[in-house]
């Protein structure tokens, strides 16, 4: 089914990595984080009457390396994606430990195998489909294509043990999807689950203390961010009709039994259940904002702000592969914020109100 990359991959015998080895690396991506977004940068943007003029600032700043047809406002994305596609074959190029490739951007291919199962599933067709799929993950979007629809399965240029947890999810999420009379939301929740779970076992095999301290706050505020949908559409009815955990996943400092054990609690209580944590605050403010708006767009926000803040703290290690993890997920801010403006700029969403959905700068 698959070839791995002529690397070993174990969790068994695991070498500490050589940080000295990414001394250009880091020295080239912190050069580059001058280019990031800044806060004037961004107060122009917003400041802008409209969307096509926001649109015209932004590809008028250094961040842009792609120029959008200004005409062609709603193609912003296009322009968006194709500055992170550069960012990707960069850290590629100058990365000297594939396993740090891994962690950035498998999550890609996690979206591409999601969108290419349900697609499939659907009767979709193969146009369709592709048209849909993402250029950023390890795979290429057409060899992912081929491998889950063709009978004459391409090789993956990933492990082989990445592979056999790649292919287990899929089985899993196919029977559960059958078994739930096709609710597609289990093809979702089963692959995400599968995904945290691999990243998880990678950044062990790194041991390297920055890595797992944020792969683990990411599976935490993953299952948070699920837990706390969960109660506040009161869909626990729900997670209880499945015979297995597929909300949670293994690889966080809170344990899945964490949430599973207060399913039933009041969500007049929710907050109390996170004081003493390091999540404390992402929930209290998380929850808060979702009474006062009915939406989890700020509790994205706030979790995505606590990761920024753990990335930050890159800035402080001289070399190693911290400032890589922590430039991509920079770049990956500044695409949510660019996205976040346009489309309310687009649907004339006033800027006071995008503002205090936006995500905190890394610079």
């Amino acid at each position: 089914m698959g070839r791995p990359r002529d690397r070993t991959f174990t969790t068994i015998i695991q070498l500490e990595m050589n940080t000295k080895q990414f001394t250009y690396a880091s020295a080239r991506v912190r050069a580059l984080e001058t280019k990031l977004l800044n806060l004037p940068e961004v107060e122009r943007i917003l400041g802008a009457s409209s969307a096509k003029d926001a649109y015209k600032i932004l590809n008028d700043l250094d961040y842009s390396t792609h120029i959008g047809d200004i005409n062609n406002i709603s193609d912003f994305q296009v322009v968006v994606d194709a500055g992170l596609e550069d960012t990707k074959t960069l850290i590629a190029q100058i990365c000297p430990d594939s396993k740090i490739l891994d962690l950035l951007f498998i999550s890609f291919d996690f979206h591409n195998i999601k969108t290419i199962l349900k697609g499939s599933l659907n009767g979709n067709d193969r146009d369709s489909i592709e048209s849909q799929l993402l250029s950023f993950g390890m795979i290429p979007k057409e060899t992912i294509l081929s491998f889950m629809l063709d009978e004459d399965k391409p090789l993956l240029s990933i492990p082989t043990e990445y592979i056999q947890i790649i292919l287990a999810g899929i089985e899993r999420a196919k029977k559960s999807y059958k078994a739930q009379n096709n609710d597609p939301r289990l093809i979702d929740l089963i692959l995400d689950q599968t995904q945290m779970e691999l990243l998880a076992q990678i950044a062990e095999s790194t041991r390297n203390k920055f890595i797992s301290d944020f792969v683990k706050a990411f599976i935490d505020l993953s299952n948070i961010k699920a837990f706390i949908r969960v109660k506040m559409l009161k869909q626990e009815d729900y997670v209880e009709e499945m015979n297995e955990n597929i909300l949670f996943a293994e690889g966080g400092v809170l344990k899945p039994s964490h949430f599973l054990s207060k399913m039933d609690a009041d969500t007049a209580t929710l907050i109390n259940m996170f004081r003493g944590t390091n999540y404390s605050s992402v929930v209290s403010h998380g929850i808060e904002a979702f009474e006062k708006h009915k939406s989890f767009v700020y509790l994205e926000k706030y979790a995505n702000d606590y990761l920024l803040g753990l990335a930050k703290k890159s800035k402080f290690i001289p070399f190693g592969p911290e400032a890589l993890i922590a430039y991509f997920f920079a770049k990956q801010n500044n695409a949510q914020i660019i996205r976040m403006i346009m489309v309310g700029k687009l649907n004339h969403i006033e800027q006071d109100l995008l503002r205090e959905r936006l995500n905190t700068l890394y610079v």
